[in-house]
């Protein structure tokens, strides 16, 4: 076990190390939105209906730098806190790898493979509620490949990923599979539920405050209610393209092209075959756990890569279960950890190095624009990321247009309400 301990804390010490020395200087809208909510300190919407608890852990983490003397923005360290949470989730990888039957080196091997792909390694630099619920998901899948797993420790991990994104509940097949009896499946369900259901109430009660079953309703629909009317919306549908960007992911989530991404699909198809008779719980529990997300996610915007975080840790377990141990062929890890370096060295040049520059975030650097060509007094007319960036980085007040899309009346009024305060407004090419 010590050795599983040290091996672990230095692939996340590593990871932590890598991540923090490249920053993103791309900043995802939801990221900074995040950061604006923590600057307002705006409980209602830092617990949001899909992610309940990111909001509040960032909020906590960034004041307790505060407390320190930290005086920069939010923003800064709500990727900070990320780039930690996707260490974690590396280091704790190994023990997932070695719990499953793999050898020590495969697996160390395997949590740097997850390290360096292209979709957790960029989405561990930015400000985003995935990487809090993967660490989560790893501990899940840990407890539910153990010999006997615990009911009541594999719904608490699996409530705390759900509580950081509640596209989790897809975890929730593997956990029925990995419990023997009936008997323990209805104490997991009695345990997620309950833990459920006490964070949302404590969150509604005394942050949320809803005046009627409506705003309970459009706060738990979350982003399935971003509509001008609050109505339901499911962002997307089954349909041939939507399988087309599915695939299309799946193949470049690891990065390097999809040559790349082809030959590691490969080589997890190889440990599941290999693991199917050696090993049959970890190739089950890869096989449900893979099938259950791309059940979600062939229709809910299945060209949103960051969703696929999830994926890439029964991948990187298969392709660690399909390694020789060392007695058997003394290459076979060294192996994979020269095609896990040649990624690493590949993302980093192509994908890393470039979102670490501000100066090729067009966003931001039209943000700054503004700020330096409009008064401090002004409002500007925003839609799309602007909705976030102008605010943010420019320091100046949004007239959100999205708003008064169904309403041109509306959007006339506003704008006499501005100008009779004296106040200016732009519009920004």
């Amino acid at each position: 076990m010590s050795r599983q301990r040290y091996a672990g804390g230095a692939v996340g010490f590593a990871a932590a190390l890598l991540y923090l020395s490249f920053p993103s200087a791309r900043y995802n809208f939801d990221g900074v939105a995040c950061a604006i909510a923590v600057d307002l300190a705006d409980f209602r919407h830092l617990v949001h209906g899909n992610h309940l608890v990111y909001g509040l852990v960032g909020y906590l983490w960034h004041s307790f730098w505060r407390m320190l003397g930290y005086g920069g923005p939010s923003l800064q360290s709500l990727q900070a806190l990320n780039s930690l949470l996707g260490a974690l989730g590396a280091g704790l990888f190994v023990r997932l790898a070695v719990r499953s039957g793999g050898g020590l080196a495969a697996a160390m091997v395997g949590g740097a493979g997850l390290m360096v792909s292209r979709i957790y390694w960029t989405w561990s630099l930015e400000a985003q509620v995935y990487p809090l619920g993967a660490v989560f998901l790893i501990a899940a899948a840990t407890e539910a490949l153990g010999e006997r797993p615990r009911a009541p420790y594999l719904a608490l991990a699996h409530a705390g990923a759900m509580l950081g994104h509640v596209g989790h509940a897809m975890f929730i097949p593997v956990c029925l599979y990995a419990l023997p009896t009936g008997k323990e499946r209805l104490r997991y369900a009695a345990w997620l539920g309950a833990a459920l259901a006490i964070c949302y109430l404590i969150a509604g009660i005394l942050f949320v405050r809803p005046d009627s079953m409506g705003d309970v309703r459009t706060w738990l629909l979350g982003s399935a209610a971003l509509t001008l009317d609050k109505s339901f919306q499911w962002h997307g549908g089954y349909s041939l393209g939507h399988l087309r960007d599915w695939l299309r992911i799946s193949l470049t989530m690891f990065g390097a092209g999809a040559w790349a991404g082809a030959v590691f699909l490969g080589l997890a198809a190889w440990g599941a075959f290999r693991s199917w008779t050696a090993r049959p719980k970890v190739a089950r529990v890869a096989a449900l756990w893979l099938a259950g997300y791309a059940l979600l996610f062939l229709s809910w915007e299945p060209y949103t890569e960051v969703y696929r975080i999830t994926d890439l840790i029964p991948l990187w377990l298969l392709i660690a279960a399909g390694v020789p141990r060392p007695k058997k062929w003394m290459g076979g890890s060294a192996a994979l950890a020269a095609g896990v370096l040649a990624l690493g060295l590949w993302n980093l040049r192509d994908v890393i190095v470039p979102r670490s520059d501000p100066a090729r975030n067009s966003g931001l650097q039209r943000a700054l624009w503004i700020a330096r060509k409009t008064p401090e007094e002004a409002w500007v007319a925003v839609d799309h990321e602007d909705q976030v960036y102008v605010p943010y980085f420019a320091h100046r007040r949004p007239l959100i247009l999205r708003y008064h899309v169904a309403d041109r009346d509306s959007l006339s009024r506003r704008i006499e309400a501005i100008g009779a305060a004296g106040l200016p407004l732009y519009v920004v090419p």
